[in-house]
């Protein structure tokens, strides 16, 4: 019979039925799973629950027939022929993830309790503790744990009011709407170690072998739990340096990548004509007929215009400099019928820094351009 899923088992009259509660705020709604399928009953009050082992008072009816006293929702269904499964939903349990060194694993639980204590509003007495480790993101030093925690309050009081109702306290399970795992509703009658059987030592020698058994405990234990005291700080700090390594390794990438740029930046600003040094070189280069009325540099063009008296030996002079790369006519050259000097337009490519020093200088005694006039 363990081999066939229970709602078969049910409907071949193998098993037992079960009475499914799920509880909601200060209410439950109560189902009954049997060989006909699932049957909703109601939905019980949770405002005024009884003690654990008193009997249920019935309740008077509720405003609208929307909740009724639990013995009105059973109605002939006995609660003692039938497993008992109480669910909280989810949004009234707490879920969290936690972090915690390795520890053998049968002393999880003890260990995962103590960080529910550090880490929820709740002492490991008053919830009912669902947990799983993450093997995949888990190592030899750590263990990383997704907790469940059911509140007893919400429970409790309903498991009280079902036993109260006619169900067995060991048929009840409790569990978490959404989580597959379920515990005794007694659990921690069962984790209760069993009293032991007197013994006929005498007293003396009994005390002898207590004093003797808890000698070799202590100091059986003693190196575990000095390992585990200081394994567990450093656990914290290596997570903390791992933490830091990696944000020290996220600013070293942000510094590189805003160190291309401003490569890529100084880059463009070396390749940029410098406005001082195109002038001084034009000065040095133009002959003493050559006036200049417009001088403009964007980006790595330089636009002149103004007056000349041989603008094609003036086009051969500016691309005989290194510092420029071609001269294009920008405008037709046209010719002054007066003074008989030619007024040119000129685009000039710049070619690097590299013939800034180059050529002739004002310096040197060579004469500039002079403005028109």
């Amino acid at each position: 019979m363990g081999l066939l899923p229970a709602r078969i088992a049910r409907a071949l009259g193998l098993g037992r039925d079960r009475l499914r509660v799920v509880v909601s705020g200060d209410q439950a709604g109560v189902a009954l799973e049997d060989a006909a399928g699932v049957r909703e009953l109601g939905s019980i009050s949770l405002a005024a629950a009884p003690p654990a082992g008193a009997a249920a008072p019935r309740e008077p009816p509720l405003e609208g027939a929307a909740l009724r006293p639990i013995e009105d929702v059973l109605g002939e269904v006995d609660p003692a022929l039938c497993d008992v499964l109480v669910l909280l939903a989810a949004d009234r349990a707490l879920k969290r993830e936690l972090t915690l060194p390795r520890v053998p694993e049968a002393d999880q639980r003890r260990a995962i309790e103590r960080e529910v204590e550090r880490y929820t509003p709740f002492r490991a007495a008053q919830v009912y503790l669902f947990y799983s480790v993450d093997a995949k993101r888990s190592d030899d030093r750590t263990l990383v744990v997704a907790i469940a925690v059911a509140p007893r309050r919400f429970v409790d009081a309903v498991v009280d009011r079902l036993v109260a109702a006619g169900a067995e306290r060991g048929a009840v399970r409790v569990g978490i709407v959404g989580l597959d795992a379920t515990l005794p509703a007694d659990a921690e009658a069962d984790e209760a170690p069993a009293p032991s059987r007197p013994t006929s030592l005498p007293r003396p020698t009994a005390w002898a072998l207590i004093a003797i058994a808890g000698l070799s405990v202590t100091a059986l234990l003693s190196p575990v739990l000095r390992l585990y005291l200081v394994r567990a700080p450093l656990a914290e700090r290596a997570a903390a340096t791992r933490a830091d390594a990696d944000e020290v390794r996220r600013l070293l990438g942000e510094v590189e990548r805003l160190g291309q740029g401003l490569d890529t930046i100084v880059r463009a600003k070396l390749e940029a004509p410098s406005v001082v040094r195109v002038l001084d070189r034009l000065t040095a280069l133009l002959p003493d007929d050559t006036y200049l009325d417009q001088f403009n540099v964007v980006g790595r063009e330089i636009e002149i215009e103004g007056t000349t008296r041989a603008s094609a030996q003036l086009v051969h002079l500016l691309e005989s400099a290194p510092m420029f790369a071609k001269v294009a006519y920008v405008a037709p050259v046209t010719r002054d019928p007066v003074t008989g000097a030619e007024r040119f337009h000129f685009s000039i490519q710049y070619a690097g820094a590299q013939g800034a020093g180059g050529g002739r200088s004002a310096a040197a005694g060579e004469p500039g351009a002079r403005p028109q006039p």
